[in-house]
């Protein structure tokens, strides 16, 4: 991790963690406060962490009931301090949130024997549903949502984790949900 003076690119820290291999997918900043929550993997294990301005950890939680190929690829941070984070959890995809303090408040985890995917980003709406994206994919068509390949994924979740709705989308080929966004209609 390196820390970046804004005006001039000067590095002012490095930061290293662990053991290799080890890396940072993504990192956002935790609105209200003057730190930054971030995902990454640690030896090929999931982790969440909030990190303060200069990089350092306030507390990382690292999934380890998620084994290999497990990885984090979404990351969101709610006004109220939340962590909202979504992926790949071992054979299966989900969504979890975290308190400010790193611990797991719920999960949304998807089925082994349907369709397997992860979730590649999340956005909360004005109206506090939560909005994910990734892509989807079965070997045996059994909607006419899944059409082949990678498809686009998206569903709808309460602020506590239930799903409201979920969809897919694509064509012939493979496609992936990437990001959110939202929109005035």
């Amino acid at each position: 991790l390196y820390i970046l003076r804004a005006s001039t690119g000067e590095v002012l820290q490095e930061r290293f963690w662990g053991v290799a291999p080890s890396l940072i997918h993504r990192i956002r900043p935790l609105p209200g406060t003057t730190s930054f929550a971030c995902i990454g993997e640690q030896q090929y294990r999931p982790f969440v962490a909030r990190l303060d301005y200069l990089g350092q950890v306030y507390w990382r939680t690292v999934f380890q009931f998620h084994r290999f190929p497990s990885a984090l690829h979404a990351l969101y941070t709610t006004p109220a301090g939340q962590i909202i984070v979504g992926g790949q959890y071992n054979q299966r995809w989900g969504i979890s949130l975290l308190d400010t303090e790193g611990r797991v408040v719920w999960e949304k985890l998807w089925p082994q024997e349907g369709p397997h995917g992860t979730v590649q980003a999340i956005f909360q709406g004005p109206e506090g549903i939560l909005y994910a994206t990734g892509w989807q994919y079965t070997r045996t068509l059994s909607s006419s949502e899944y059409k082949g390949g990678r498809d686009v994924w998206l569903a709808a979740l309460t602020p506590h984790g239930k799903l409201l709705w979920e969809r897919g989308f694509g064509g012939p080929y493979d496609e992936e949900g990437i990001a959110l966004t939202a929109t005035d209609s």
